[in-house]
C-alpha cells in the first residue's frame, strides 16, 4: 500500500478542515455555558471538559477520513468510467487495501471517543455522521438534492459531535444547562455552504460554460452562522460575523474566474479553494473562548493548510 496513493485517498489538502468542525461546535458551547447561570465556572476548565474538546477534534478527524475512503470504494465503478484520477481507479491502491483503510479510520474514530471518555451524547452524534456518510456515498446520485443536503449534513453532523462532547462533559459535571439551540444555526450554515461547495462541483468533469449569477448568490449561506451567536456576549461575536462576512466575499472572489468559459480543472481548483476556506469560519468560531485548547489546535490546522498549499504550489513550479 503506497503512502502517496493513501494521501490521494483522504485527500490531504481538506484533512486540515476536518477537526476544526467539532472545535467550532465546541467553542460554541463553552461560550454559552459562560454565560449560563447553570454552570460553575470550575467546570468550564475541568480536565474532562478539555479532553473532551481535543477528543471530538481527533474523532471528526478520523471519522472524515473514514467518509473519505467510503466514498471512493462506492464509486468506484463511476471513477473507472470518467477514467478518475483517483488512486483505487488508477491501480495506485486496490479495493481491498481501501477498506482496509476505512475499517481502520472507523476503529481510530472510536478509541479517540473512548480514551477521550465522551458522553453518550456524542456517540449518538458521532453516529449520525456515519449515517450520513453512508447515505451520501449511496444516494448521492439518485437525487441531486438530496446529495446536496446529505453531504453538507456529514459536516454539520461533525460541527454537533463537538457541542455535544462538551454539552455532555459538563451536565456529567453536575450541571444542569439547557442545551445552546443556536447551535442548529451554525449546522444550517455549514450545511449550506458544504452543499454550496458540492453544487459547484457537480459535473466538473465536464465543466466548460461559464456560471450563472445565482452561484455567487449561493455563497450567501455562510452569514447563516451568525444568526446563532445573537445574544452573546460582545467579546465572543465580532471575530465570527467578521469571518463570515469575509467567507462571502471570498466565495465571490473565487467563482469570478468561472463566470466565463472554462476548464474542468479551473472548477477542481475553485472546489479546491472554496472547501478549504472552510477553515476560516472555523477559526472565526473557534476562537471566540479565547482560550489555547481552542486556537492551538486551530493553529496546527491552520499551518498544516498552508504547507500543504506551499508544498502544493512548489511542486507545480518545479522548485
Amino acid at each position: 500500500m503506497k503512502f502517496t496513493a493513501l494521501l490521494k485517498l483522504f485527500r490531504l489538502p481538506n484533512l486540515p478542515t476536518a477537526p476544526g468542525d467539532a472545535l467550532a461546535g465546541a467553542a460554541f458551547v463553552f461560550c454559552a455555558a459562560c454565560q449560563s447561570s447553570s454552570v460553575r465556572l470550575s467546570s468550564l476548565n475541568d480536565f474532562s471538559v478539555m479532553l473532551a474538546i481535543i477528543a471530538s477534534a481527533i474523532s471528526a478527524l478520523f471519522l472524515y477520513m473514514y467518509g473519505l475512503a467510503d466514498n471512493d470504494i462506492v464509486g468506484v465503478d463511476e471513477d473507472i468510467s470518467n477514467n478518475s484520477p483517483r488512486p483505487i481507479p488508477q491501480g495506485e491502491l486496490s479495493l481491498g487495501q481501501a477498506k482496509l483503510a476505512r475499517a481502520i479510520c472507523l476503529v481510530l474514530a472510536i478509541i479517540a471517543g473512548v480514551a477521550g471518555s465522551l458522553p453518550w451524547q456524542w456517540w449518538l452524534g458521532a453516529l449520525g455522521i456515519v449515517a450520513c456518510v453512508w447515505f451520501y456515498n449511496r444516494f448521492k446520485n439518485k437525487c441531486k438534492l438530496v446529495g446536496l443536503l446529505a453531504m453538507g449534513m456529514c459536516r454539520s453532523m461533525s460541527l454537533l459531535t463537538g457541542a455535544l462532547a462538551v454539552y455532555g462533559a459538563l451536565v456529567k459535571l453536575g450541571n444542569p444547562m439547557a442545551f445552546p439551540y443556536g447551535i442548529f444555526f451554525l449546522m444550517l450554515g455549514w450545511t449550506g455552504y458544504i452543499a454550496a461547495v458540492t453544487y459547484l462541483a457537480y459535473d466538473e468533469h465536464n465543466a466548460k460554460t461559464g456560471l450563472g449569477f445565482h452561484y455567487n448568490l449561493l455563497g450567501l449561506v455562510s452569514l447563516i452562522p451568525i444568526v446563532g451567536i445573537i445574544g452573546f456576549e460582545g467579546r465572543f461575536i465580532l471575530v465570527p460575523i467578521l469571518v463570515c462576512a469575509f467567507m462571502f466575499l471570498r466565495w465571490i472572489l473565487v467563482l469570478i474566474p468561472l463566470r466565463t468559459e472554462h476548464t474542468p480543472a479551473d472548477r477542481r481548483k475553485a472546489v479546491g479553494q472554496t472547501i478549504s476556506a472552510l477553515i476560516y469560519l472555523q477559526f472565526g468560531f473557534a476562537l471566540m473562548p479565547q482560550m489555547a485548547v481552542f486556537y492551538i489546535p486551530m493553529l496546527i490546522c491552520f499551518g498544516a493548510s498552508c504547507l500543504i498549499k506551499i508544498s502544493r504550489a512548489r511542486t507545480i513550479l518545479g522548485s
